[in-house]
């Protein structure tokens, strides 16, 4: 049996409104099937001090919450902190990188892999307990319409790495029109009231769709006229590069303008491509291009149009007279 002592965040308006009482209720659960009711404990007298010994010592499972309450008013009680101390169970880590920016909550894009990372120890061999709950831990993700069950995990291990892409978890085969969240979990090995040991979450955003419209391939241009830039679910941070080339010599690139991105999903419609005839100074065939730059990955085409410039017009009729 084990005499917990308990730390838990203490809540300041207890200390600033009189009316207001920290509480620490104790769940016991004693054998820790599924189902079960659990034996409470309460604490009534604690101040705003570092921690509380448990009142009951651990014999499977004990959850410590910890609230706030109003005396004058017993609607009003809030949750502020919870720890929960077992006698035999397992412990895991889990972490999520991506090739986004680091943030609190790694994201990518929904072609694009991401990678998890999990440690699990303190599982308990079978000839020593033959209980699933404690032999042995599921690793599962979860969308909003999706939870797979991705792994057993029956022995210990550590800072084992996984890569995954996001559509096979989230459904969806077109990237364009996937996004949300996986929330990444290793659990308790149980059917019913499983307790979570680890848990992260990967954002998914949308591939981006975009077109360049105005030039029409088929057309022979004595004056190019101007285009329009169009692309949804641009990358945060990128930049869509305009340019136009000469086919007869393609590292010839002339930029027309380079469109940021904001820090996060941006649209950007109705970009007027103006003045194409002062980058175009020779006749031939020429090539418009919108890439997609500054990301993680390798730069990626957008959309492309070809067409040609003439420098003179031959004009084929007859001239008749009649009187």
């Amino acid at each position: 049996m084990k005499i917990i002592y308990t730390t838990l965040l203490l809540s300041t308006i207890a200390s600033s409104a009189s009316e207001y009482v920290n509480y620490i209720r104790e769940s016991h659960f004693i054998t820790g099937k599924p189902g079960e009711i659990p034996h409470y404990e309460y604490h009534t007298d604690i101040q705003n001090v570092d921690g509380a010994k448990g009142k009951l010592g651990v014999l499977n499972k004990t959850v410590y919450d910890l609230f706030v309450i109003d005396q004058n008013d017993l609607s009003k009680e809030y949750p502020l902190d919870s720890k929960t101390v077992y006698t035999h169970a397992p412990t895991a880590e889990l972490s999520i990188i991506s090739d986004g920016p680091a943030t609190s909550e790694p994201f990518t894009r929904a072609d694009k892999p991401f990678y998890v990372t999990y440690t699990v120890q303190n599982l308990t061999p079978i000839s020593d307990i033959a209980d699933p709950r404690f032999n042995s831990v599921v690793l599962m993700s979860e969308t909003s319409n999706k939870r797979l069950t991705l792994s057993t995990i029956d022995d210990d291990l550590k800072a084992k790495t996984v890569r995954y892409m996001p559509m096979p978890l989230m459904g969806g085969s077109d990237a364009t029109k996937v996004s949300g969240s996986i929330n990444f979990t290793i659990n308790e090995n149980a059917e019913i009231d499983a307790d979570e040991f680890a848990s992260q979450d990967v954002k998914i955003l949308p591939k981006h769709v975009g077109s360049l419209s105005g030039i029409d391939s088929s057309e022979r241009y004595f004056k190019v006229p101007d285009a329009t830039f169009n692309i949804s679910n641009m990358y945060p941070g990128s930049t869509a590069r305009i340019y136009v080339y000469p086919n007869n010599n393609p590292s010839d690139e002339r930029t027309i303008k380079n469109i940021l991105a904001n820090q996060e999903l941006t649209d950007i419609k109705d970009s007027v491509i103006a003045n194409l005839d002062e980058l175009i100074d020779e006749k031939g065939v020429w090539t418009l291009v919108a890439q997609l730059t500054e990301t993680p990955w390798e730069d990626e085409m957008i959309d492309q149009v070809s067409f040609t410039k003439v420098t003179n017009l031959k004009v084929r009729g007859n001239i008749s007279t009649q009187k």
